[in-house]
């Protein structure tokens, strides 16, 4: 913990010492688990261009731990760490899209729709035609 709070002060535009602190507390390793202060973290690193960072915080979103729950802030923010080439976001919405709730499933396919990349129903269903967007969002 103090060697990554060393190094993000020594270095506001490192974008890994805020992701690894927001690891840190979302974990409660090293320091008391804080799911408040871990999507502060990721907030941080994911303003920085970290995409497990958006990933992570869009987890925490969606699940109103640590902040209220709000499914389309959090397709936001797995939206642009997909567009990021996070390869766990598109591991996750390809092969385990089902975990995530319907109104977050149709949040993410509304952005792939405005991102031009799907051009199927925006009903929370992940098909082919959704797995493949996400697919060709990740390439852009």
């Amino acid at each position: 913990m103090r060697l990554y709070r060393q190094s993000l002060e020594k270095d506001k535009s490192n974008d890994w010492a805020p992701f690894q602190l927001g690891w840190m507390y979302e974990q409660g390793r090293g320091v008391e688990k804080n799911e408040a202060e871990a999507a502060n973290f990721y907030r941080k690193a994911a303003d920085l261009g970290n995409a497990a960072a958006m990933y992570n915080l869009g987890v925490l979103i969606a699940s109103g731990r640590g902040v209220s729950a709000d499914q389309s802030l959090a397709a936001e923010w797995v939206f642009k760490s997909l567009k990021g080439r996070n390869e766990f976001a598109l591991k996750e919405m390809t092969t385990n899209a089902n975990a995530w709730n319907k109104q977050f499933r149709r949040e993410l396919q509304r952005r792939l729709k405005e991102a031009g990349v799907y051009d199927g129903a925006i009903d929370g269903e992940f098909g082919q035609g959704t797995t493949a967007a996400i697919e060709a969002l990740a390439k852009q």
